[in-house]
Order: C-alpha cells, then sequence, then structure tokens
C-alpha cells in the first residue's frame, strides 16, 4: 500500500532508514515500504551486504530511496548538484535526479511570499558522495517573511 500525502505533505515528510543489513532482499524492500521508502538494489546476491543510508538516517519520504548492495557490489556514486536559490521542490527533483536523498530544514511554510529558496546544503556542489547519501537543505524565504 501506498502512504498517502498531498505533494505539499510529502516535501516536509521525514522518516527514519531502518538497517536492513543481513536482511533478505524480499524483507528489506517490504520494510522500507512501509516507511513509504523505495530501494534500488546493486549486486546478484540474495542479502543485504550494506546500504546508502545507514540505518538510522533521517531522509525526506517524498522521493526516498535506499541503496541496498548485495553480493559482487561496488558502491555507486555521484555529485552532488548546486541546489542554492532553488524552491524545495526543484532541489528535491535535482538531488533525486542524482540518486541523492534530501532533508528539508527551516522555512516551514514554503510558498508564503515569493516563497522559500535554498540558502545552503550540507554537502558542497560538485562533492563525490555515495548514491542515496543524505543532503540536507536549510530553506528561508527572500523577502523577508523569515
Amino acid at each position: 500500500h501506498e502512504p498517502a500525502y498531498s505533494e505539499g505533505d510529502a516535501e516536509t515528510l521525514n522518516t527514519t532508514v531502518g538497517n536492513y543489513v543481513g536482511y533478505t532482499l524480499a524483507d528489506a524492500k517490504a520494510k522500507a515500504s512501509e516507511l513509504g521508502l523505495t530501494c534500488r538494489v546493486i549486486g546478484d546476491g540474495g542479502v543485504v551486504t550494506s546500504q546508502t543510508p545507514a540505518g538510522g538516517t533521517t531522509v525526506n519520504i517524498a522521493n526516498g530511496c535506499v541503496i541496498l548492495y548485495t553480493a559482487n557490489a561496488d558502491k555507486e556514486y555521484t555529485y552532488v548538484p548546486d541546489v542554492i536559490g532553488l524552491t524545495a521542490a526543484e532541489a528535491n527533483k535535482q538531488l533525486a535526479s542524482k540518486g541523492l536523498n534530501i532533508v528539508i530544514t527551516g522555512a516551514q511554510n514554503l510558498t508564503a511570499g515569493v516563497g522559500a529558496r535554498v540558502v545552503s546544503q550540507s554537502i558542497n556542489a560538485d562533492e563525490r558522495v555515495a548514491k542515496g547519501s543524505v543532503i540536507t537543505i536549510f530553506l528561508m524565504h527572500t523577502d523577508g517573511t523569515d
């Protein structure tokens, strides 16, 4: 069953990733799905040997994805995009397209005034990180609403 959230709710709801190392793929996928997260499997084994992000990490459920590594899998990497100046939705879309997770902090009413924009990100643009890594963004209204 798919969690039912409005588009605005999903952009601000977070969940904590479970530790799926040692689980069968079927069990890990089921547990992640219960949290509203998707999974991507890398490798050809039937048991999870590592994961990104790690268990206990907070992620946004809108595009939350856990990378599950199994036997004979090499970690996959990507480069962090620059999301400074973007809206939460734009930043989420860019980060998700790179296989990254997002946590949104700062402004709560994302559409008030001219809309909140990203003023900082936890990992700098162009840094190489494992796919599935979490990027925390901080939003503020640039029109003085905050």
